[in-house]
């Protein structure tokens, strides 16, 4: 394993992209949401943040982007677009 993770390249693209975790529903609760951050050259998760139940997407990201290296350009869906992203994570 460790020869293994000494040779990846981790790059600085990151591919960001929410998920519902399958069979996470509950009769009292709703499914599990979840915003993953993939490294594209590797595609290791290196971050990932719950989506509070009645959200979306758009906080999550601001508070994921908020807390990793200013050194990545991101690629994400067209939901991520709606809103200037970059500028409300510097706030």
């Amino acid at each position: 394993m460790s020869k293994w993770c000494c040779k990846i390249e981790l790059g600085k693209d990151l591919a960001v992209d929410g998920k519902v975790l399958r069979g996470s529903r509950s009769q009292d609760k709703s499914a599990v949401s979840i915003l993953s951050a993939v490294l594209a050259e590797s595609k290791l998760i290196i971050a990932h943040k719950e989506i509070e139940e009645k959200s979306n997407e758009i906080p999550a990201l601001q508070a994921l982007i908020g807390e990793l290296d200013e050194s990545f350009s991101y690629g994400f869906d067209a939901l991520n677009t709606q809103k200037n992203i970059r500028e409300d994570t510097r706030r």
